[in-house]
């Protein structure tokens, strides 16, 4: 990510397939929006331009809150308030007892 101003910009978003899906891009971004505040931050922008290989990630930013930004689809925005709620997560950081999912023994 790259600071710009009173903007964070994702410059890169990688997953593996083998992961998303299982909430773990919900816990990442959980994570930026715990240090957006720090950082002074009062929105965060993302670009998403489709390939062949990540089209299954297309739905991503709306899927986190984020606004399209443009009539292509292809930038998003997310405005950072008081009000924004955490992603539903089964990953957590160790001794976060704020799990919003049941534990599962796998």
């Amino acid at each position: 990510m790259i600071k710009e101003g009173k903007t964070l910009r994702i410059d890169d978003w990688l997953s593996s397939c083998r992961v998303f899906s299982r909430t773990l891009e919900h816990f990442m971004f959980n994570q930026v929006l715990k240090l957006a505040p720090t950082l002074g931050v009062e929105c965060i922008i993302g670009e998403f331009v489709p390939t062949e290989r990540n089209s299954v990630f297309k739905n991503l930013y709306p899927q986190l809150g984020f606004q399209s930004d443009d009539k292509t689809g292809q930038w998003w925005r997310f405005e950072i308030s008081d009000q924004n709620k955490m992603q539903k997560s089964y990953v957590t950081e160790e001794g976060d007892p704020g799990n919003e999912y049941p534990q599962q023994n796998l």
